[in-house]
């Protein structure tokens, strides 16, 4: 992780030397700039920047904003921060302190768990086999093949039993 101190203007006055060891050499120089204008123009949709916007406004603490940026490479990559409001002694605000750390390959990998995840989903709600994945005879995942050859209108009348043993053959 590194550190970082922003003014009362949101500018950047201080990343400590350790984000290079994190980010690589394409840290852009910050100081003076904003965490706004590395703002990406695809990294928005979901309202976070606006939220982002806000608690600086309202001079919150946050945690666990996640932002894109690219670095000079062309690569994108995946930064998650937190900061807090630093007052001085009259209460007036100064600025934010906080702590980064580079997230791109944790989320790359829950990307690559959520994409296998869909797939095995689609293989086995598309199948015309009947389907049952249980833990301890507790059905977890039912496919509309397997409520099909049983009778029943649809997967969710699996979730309920104790047990799938009822369906399954003594000598199995």
């Amino acid at each position: 992780d590194w550190y970082w101190e922003t003014d009362e203007q949101h500018r950047f006055t201080m990343i400590s030397s350790d984000a290079q060891s994190y980010t690589g050499p394409s840290l852009p120089p910050a100081l003076g700039k904003t965490r706004f204008d590395y703002r990406l123009p695809d990294d928005d949709g979901d309202g976070k920047w606006e939220r982002h916007a806000e608690d600086h406004a309202a001079r919150r603490p946050f945690r666990n904003f996640i932002f894109k940026r690219k670095a000079e490479n062309g690569e994108v990559r995946e930064v998650r921060v937190h900061g807090k409001p630093i007052f001085d002694d009259v209460e007036t605000f100064v600025g934010y302190r906080g702590t980064g750390t580079d997230v791109t390959d944790v989320m790359r990998q829950q990307d690559e768990i959520r994409l296998s995840e869909q797939r095995f989903r689609n293989l086995v709600e598309g199948s015309i086999q009947g389907i049952v994945v249980h833990r301890d005879h507790k059905a977890l995942l039912v496919n509309q093949a397997m409520a099909d050859m049983l009778g029943y209108d649809g997967p969710e009348a699996f979730y309920v039993l104790d047990s799938i043993d009822i369906y399954v053959h003594p000598d199995d």
